[in-house]
Formats: structure tokens, sequence, C-alpha cells
């Protein structure tokens, strides 16, 4: 179903300043069902970008439109939303969206600790009208920057595999904020999968995890969401990572959270599957 409907915006050119010219050509030449099947492709199990020379485009304007459509689907406000992302690192789909959305109207407000990533970050929005602030500081300590009941949404962008990595990693002394994240990333899957291999992944993580998703519940207005997503890259598992833990963290995340004290209810939305997608209401 979102596979058809982002054909369709495709088709539409609603992408075209996002992709290069070489993605534009290609895709023009395509139809619908052609760009269906592609993306469909491009997004199975595991994702591996040498598979089309245009995949990394695919993919970054496909979750656009997913988080488009999730801000829709929510009725997430048009006039001025603030929206807030976790462990964004320099993936811009969530900014990029609400741009689209709110015609750059919004507010984008993300935590992200490393320095390299949050440059690239502000390089891929410094065109947005839409005002872009990034807390360089851990998620846990949000309520030093936001007051509580800002934001009508909290995105998690394919994050709940790096809030748990970045826990691992300050349990083992391993720099965060000022390495290159993809040169210390095999460690921290080392590490993370060695917890997980040894039944020891939520006595190691969980309290650090809950006490960040317990920040931005605080943060959410009322009947505001914490929505999640995540997605299997070829290249993690080739850095380490086992399929059965890397493919399930959406459904790690939605135990442990459901089974925590935390006022949070999960709603279902048509079109996402909840492997994938965790949609989260605060009530």
């Amino acid at each position: 179903m979102l596979s058809q409907l982002y054909a369709e915006e495709i088709r539409k050119n609603v992408y075209k300043n996002l992709m290069s010219s070489q993605t534009r050509k290609v895709l023009q030449q395509m139809s619908e069902s052609e760009i269906a099947g592609m993306l469909e492709n491009i997004m199975s199990v595991p994702i591996n970008f040498s598979d089309y020379k245009i995949s990394g485009d695919v993919y970054r304007t496909y979750f656009v439109f997913c988080w488009q459509t999730v801000f829709q689907e929510l009725n997430i406000t048009q006039s001025q939303p603030l929206v807030l992302e976790i462990a964004s690192g320099q993936s811009d789909p969530v900014p990029q969206a609400l741009e689209i959305y709110s015609r750059g109207s919004g507010t984008y407000v993300t935590a992200n600790l490393n320095k390299e990533l949050t440059r690239g970050m502000l390089k891929k929005t410094d065109s947005l009208e839409t005002e872009i602030e990034i807390i360089e500081d851990n998620a846990g300590n949000l309520e030093d920057y936001c007051r509580k009941n800002k934001f009508s949404l909290a995105a998690f962008q394919h994050a709940v595999n790096d809030m748990i990595q970045t826990i691992a990693a300050h349990q083992n002394n391993i720099d965060t904020v000022n390495n290159d994240w993809y040169d210390i990333l095999p460690k921290m899957i080392e590490i993370v999968d060695n917890y997980f291999q040894k039944d020891k992944l939520k006595d190691m993580v969980y309290e650090d995890f809950i006490e960040q998703i317990r920040v931005c519940s605080n943060l959410v207005e009322k009947d505001g969401f914490l929505v999640f997503n995540t997605h299997v890259f070829q290249m993690d598992l080739e850095a380490g990572y086992s399929r059965e833990l890397y493919k399930n963290f959406i459904n790690l995340a939605r135990k442990w959270i459901l089974k925590s004290d935390l006022p949070l209810i999960e709603k279902d939305i048509t079109g996402f599957e909840k492997q994938w997608w965790l949609f989260l209401q605060k009530i």
C-alpha cells in the first residue's frame, strides 16, 4: 500500500529536490507499478544499497514520504508543528517531511551527540525554512533544554538500535561524541550483540533506555505520539549484528515500553507493519 502511494508521489515530482538528476531521469522512465516494485526490492530484508544505483535517493525519499503520511494520519497540526527526533545522526527524512507537511512553518528539534553527524545534519537541512535546533546532548537530558508537553510528536527514525548502541558504548568507555560514528560502529555492534547472545541485553541497557523514553514522553503533549521505526541494513549484519536481534528492535522496544509504567498506549495505523513501526500515544 505505502509503496504504491509513494510511487504516485514520485510521478508527481514531489521529491525532485531531494534526488540527483540521475535518479530523476531513471524514475521518469518508470511506471508507477515499476517504481513500487523497485521500492519493495530495495526495502527487502536486508537493505543493500548496492542493488540499485539510485537506492540511496529512493530510500531517503521513501522515508520522507512515510513521515509525511505519519503526520497526516495522526492529525499533527500543519500550522507551526513542533516535532522532536531522537538519535537522528545525519539522517534527514523527518525534517524534510516536516518542511513539506507544514510548508516550512514547523520547528524541528533533535538530540544528537556525535559532532560529525551533527555537521552532516546541519548541511542537509541548511536550506529549509523549518526552524532547526540540534541539542548536542544525551536524550535523557532533554528536560534541561525543553519544556514539558511541548511537542506534538517524538520521532525515532531507525533509532532504537542507535540508542541501545550508545548506552552500551558509554558503559564501555567508547567516545560517541568525537569519534567518527562509523569507525566505532562495529565495536558497538559487537558489544550489543554480545549482550544479546548472553541474554544480558535487558539487564545492561533497559534502565537507561526506558529513562530516555520517559523523558521523551514527558516532552510530548497529552494525546501526542512517540513513533518508532527500524529496518535491517546488510552492512550492519556484516558488521556483526545477528539477524534475530536486528530485525526485532521494534518488538523489543514495544515489549519493554508497554510493560513499563509510562503513560503510553499502542495505536495501530493502517499500512504500517508492526514488525517495523511502533505508534505510541500519550494518555
